[in-house]
Formats: structure tokens, C-alpha cells, sequence
């Protein structure tokens, strides 16, 4: 009998230590597991009541999943309300910009229309003051709506060939009525060993390039502004285009220097500041060259000027060198179309689908000032009733139109057994998203132009790839 009690004893005893070690083991885990939660107040404190003849560590297993299980459901739900929150601000973005475009595209096409017309100098002063506001205007809207595309990685770089001494030249046609203004001299020199033509987004250089001219003039009251262009270094298909932006302005002060990239920040961030601006095109202007493979820096002293530097890495065509020699800007007159060619006579039938009454006008009297008299589709389903009903060599499509928009009127055009269902067919829309030039691509586009229209821009679109008579 005793011998039995001390065998009792013994293994009452075992299954307290036993008993302990789970204990022990429960609230260690316990502990661990609370600090593990800890920043997951309304999911787990502590390990559950450990169920009949389940192991403790099953039940940790078991209040881990089920915690993590709901920290993903909820990670998820609040990954999908950001979701819509994105996509209602980029449609809002997008709804804005082509609304604010419509009519924008509209004052500034009537504006140069007026300003090819005959009118005496106060007349042509006064238009081409109404001009430079609405082209602020388009600068501050492209601003923003960059800048939120490039929050939101949603720009694209495009490879053309063009030719960059071409591309600044057009830059600082763009700056010239500004730089007269001012009594400003615009110049560009070119390095010997830059090619005719290289390979790269044109349209992104160019746009980093009028960011740093127009600062450049808005803050030199004497003097010049100038462009270098050369190429920097070349391994295998890559190189390196260098583009120099020099002025005798005002320059800028060492601690504003350091943070000039910045967004929102300006050179004048007083009350009383003379130049207006978002203090987006610095910030843009680095994200841009970044994406392109590039850096870009400055240099400034007070009251001598500064100097703007940025590369980008280009596809270079070999083709003969350019000279070294300084060149400068030609003077213009006060028409917009001072330059254009012009092919009147040449026959080219453009149909134009476009549902505003104002862009209407405008896109016509622009079309006939560059010598083409197009035909007039004031809705998409019109537009593909008079493509089946006569052959056109372009067509000019808007997107947003009633009965039939410009995506499926193209789509309805391409099916045509006609020379219009193998026209030239060109959107031309206020609706600025790469998305946007994705969709009119796959619908049967092959080109893009957005609103408010650029004279050279519809200008090179309207003679790519046509043979046009002499």
C-alpha cells in the first residue's frame, strides 16, 4: 500500500511539473504574441482558452491566423477605398483638364488666327498680351496635371528621332516675343560632335527645356539667355546629350539653392513677389531627366546669373556633325504662323470631327491659314456617314462627341470599304493622359495632338508620313 501511495505521489507530482511547464509555456507565448499584437488592439490581446486536449502552441497557431487573417481584410478593404480614391482623382484630374482645355484651345486658336490678320501694332500688342496670359494659364494647368502624373507614375517616355538643334530652336521661337519684351537676346551654340538626329522623347527634352528657358527670362531683366547643346560621351547604342542653359540674371540665393527642385518652391516666396509660377517646373523638370536617365543641377551667383545643366540618355543616329558656331535667334513677326510651310494647291481632303462651335471655327481657319480646306463632321456618327460617302487623305478626330465618340467613329471609319478607311486618322482632344493616347492608338489612331493645339505640332502631324505634292 505505501509502496502504491509513493507511485500515486510520483506521478500526481509529474503531472503538477507537466502541468507547470504548460502554464509556463502558455504565458511566455502569451507574451510574445501581445507584444507581437500589440499595435492590434481590436484583434488579439492574449491566446484564447486553450480548448480541451489541445496543445497550447495549436492554439497560438490558431489565434495568430485568425488575427492575421483579419489584419489582411481590413489591409485589403483599406487598399481598395485608396484604390477608388486614386481613380476618382485622376478622373477628376482628367475631367478638368479636358473641360478647361475645350475653351482654352479656343482663345488661344482665335488669338492666333487674330494675330496673322491685319491690325495695327496697338491692336497686334494687345492680342499678344491676351495671348502670353492664356499660354501662363496652359503652363500653370500642364504644371499641375504633371505633376500629379508623375505622383502617380503615370508618365511614359516615347522614342522619336528628331533633331535637337531643330528642337531648340523651336524652344526659343516659343520664348521669343517674352525676350523681345524684355530686350532680351536669345542664343544657342552647338558642341561639333552632336548628331543630326538622335533618338529620344523630343517632346520631355523639349519640355525641361522650356522650363528652364522661361525661368531663365522671367528672371533676367538684361542681358541674354543662352543654349548650348553637345554630346557629352556615347557607349554602344546609348549616349549622353548634355543641354546648358545659361543667363545673366538675377541669380539665386545659396540657401534657396539647395532646396530649388523642390515642389512649391519659388525663387520669390514673399507676399509681394514679382513673378508668378506654381514652383512645380523645377521639380518636374528633375523627374523628368531622372526617367530619361539624366541628372540636372544648378549654378548661381547673386546678381551675375545662373547656369542650368541637364543630361539625358538618347539613341544617337549617326549622321554628319553640326558646326560650333553661335547662333542667334531670328527675329519673328507677330504671327504665330511666321515659319510654317504651307502646301496650298497640294489636294490633301481632311475631314475635321468636332462638336464645339468655337474649336470648330478655329481648327478651320488655322487648317486654311496652313493651306488646307477641310470638311466639316460636327458629331462622330456624321463623321463616319461622310468618310463612307467620300475619300479623305486625314482626319481629325475629337473624342468627346455626341452620338458617336471619336474612339468608336474611328473603330466604324477602319471597317469601311473606301480610301477613308485607310486615311490619316489624327486625334486631337483635350483629354492629355497617356491613357488616353494608349486607347485612341488601339482604336485604329495613328496619331495624337492634344488641345490647346500647337501650330508646329498639328503642323508635323498633318505632313508625317503623307506624300504631299510639291
Amino acid at each position: 500500500m505505501q509502496a502504491w501511495n509513493a507511485q500515486l505521489m510520483a506521478q500526481v507530482q509529474s503531472l503538477r511539473e507537466d502541468l507547470a511547464r504548460k502554464d509556463q509555456i502558455i504565458l511566455q507565448l502569451n507574451r510574445i504574441t501581445s507584444e507581437f499584437f500589440s499595435d492590434c488592439p481590436d484583434y488579439t490581446q492574449r491566446i484564447p482558452f486553450v480548448r480541451p486536449g489541445e496543445d497550447p502552441i495549436i492554439a497560438v497557431v490558431r489565434s495568430v491566423v485568425s488575427s492575421l487573417r483579419k489584419k489582411i481584410s481590413a489591409l485589403e478593404a483599406a487598399n481598395k477605398e485608396v484604390s477608388a480614391a486614386l481613380k476618382a482623382k485622376d478622373e477628376f484630374i482628367a475631367i478638368v483638364s479636358h473641360e478647361i482645355r475645350t475653351p482654352l484651345n479656343g482663345i488661344i486658336g482665335m488669338l492666333n488666327v487674330l494675330l496673322d490678320s491685319e491690325m495695327t501694332d496697338e491692336q497686334a500688342g494687345h492680342f499678344q498680351m491676351v495671348q502670353d496670359s492664356a499660354s501662363q494659364l496652359l503652363t500653370i494647368l500642364n504644371d499641375v496635371l504633371d505633376y500629379s502624373k508623375l505622383k502617380s507614375r503615370k508618365i511614359r517616355l516615347e522614342k522619336r528621332v528628331f533633331d535637337p538643334e531643330q528642337l531648340v530652336v523651336k524652344i526659343l521661337r516659343t520664348f521669343a516675343g517674352a525676350a523681345d519684351e524684355k530686350k532680351i537676346s536669345l542664343e544657342y551654340t552647338v558642341g561639333e560632335n552632336l548628331p543630326s538626329q538622335v533618338e529620344g522623347d523630343e517632346m520631355r527634352i523639349g519640355q525641361v527645356l522650356s522650363n528652364l528657358v522661361g525661368n531663365s527670362i522671367k528672371f533676367t531683366e538684361k542681358g541674354k539667355v543662352h543654349i548650348n547643346a553637345m554630346l557629352l560621351e556615347s557607349k554602344g547604342d546609348r549616349s549622353l546629350l548634355r543641354f546648358k542653359i545659361s543667363d545673366t540674371g538675377m541669380g539665386i540665393p545659396l540657401e534657396r539653392q539647395q532646396r530649388m527642385f523642390e515642389p512649391f518652391t519659388q525663387q520669390d516666396a514673399s507676399i509681394s513677389r514679382r513673378f508668378g509660377g506654381t514652383g512645380l517646373g523645377l521639380a518636374i523638370s528633375k523627374s523628368l531627366v531622372q526617367q530619361m536617365g539624366g541628372e540636372i543641377w544648378a549654378e548661381s551667383v547673386v546678381g551675375e546669373g545662373t547656369v542650368f545643366r541637364f543630361t539625358v540618355e538618347i539613341g544617337a543616329v549617326e549622321l554628319p556633325a553640326k558646326s560650333v558656331a553661335v547662333e542667334a535667334l531670328p527675329q519673328r513677326g507677330n504671327s504665330p504662323f511666321a515659319g510654317l510651310p504651307s502646301y496650298r494647291g497640294n489636294g490633301c481632303r481632311i475631314l475635321l470631327a468636332e462638336d464645339n462651335p468655337v474649336n470648330q471655327k478655329v481648327a478651320r481657319l488655322t487648317l486654311e491659314k496652313l493651306g488646307y480646306h477641310p470638311i466639316i463632321a460636327e458629331n462622330g456618327r456624321q463623321a463616319v456617314e461622310i468618310a463612307a460617302a467620300e475619300d479623305f487623305d486625314i482626319i481629325l478626330m475629337d473624342l468627346t462627341m455626341p452620338e458617336l465618340d471619336g474612339l468608336e467613329a474611328t473603330k466604324e471609319i477602319r471597317k469601311l470599304d473606301n480610301g477613308s478607311a485607310h486615311a490619316r486618322i489624327i486625334a486631337m482632344t483635350g483629354h492629355v493622359f497617356d491613357d488616353d493616347r494608349e486607347r485612341c492608338l488601339q482604336a485604329g489612331m495613328d496619331d495624337y495632338i492634344s488641345k490647346p493645339v500647337d501650330l508646329a505640332d498639328l503642323q508635323r502631324a498633318l505632313a508625317d508620313e503623307v506624300a504631299l505634292p510639291s
